[in-house]
């Protein structure tokens, strides 16, 4: 690749990443780590995020489908945005197994938990 034609363009290194991704895991212990799929929904680096053990966070039905997409467990999918609408909480439910952690208030909370006990609200 001509790198002065192929302007603007990204360079990942797959190596740093999971270097990255090792030493925060090695230094921050006790925590679960996510990887925000809106930063960069790139297929080859949401894959190799959740490699390491990563979860992803999702903020929108695209996103959860673009994570199931690349291979991620549903387990693994936290479901995060708040004032969701029916149509993205009816995609949640199809995605059972997904955690859910809703900003929203608690009775929006309580509602959807009502609702959708098998997506863990």
């Amino acid at each position: 690749m001509d790198l002065k034609t192929a302007a603007p363009c990204y360079l990942y290194d797959k190596k740093e990443i999971r270097n990255a991704c090792r030493e925060m895991k090695t230094k921050l212990t006790g925590f679960d780590f996510l990887y925000s799929v809106k930063a960069n929904p790139f297929e080859q680096i949401v894959r190799c995020v959740a490699d390491e053990g990563f979860g992803v966070d999702a903020a929108s039905p695209g996103e959860v489908m673009e994570s199931l997409k690349c291979g991620i467990d549903p387990k693994n999918i936290y479901y995060s945005a708040p004032g969701k609408m029916a149509k993205s909480i009816n995609t949640m439910q199809r995605c059972a197994g997904m955690k859910h952690k809703d900003r929203a208030s608690s009775s929006s909370s309580r509602h959807q938990a009502a609702r959708y006990p098998q997506a863990g609200v």
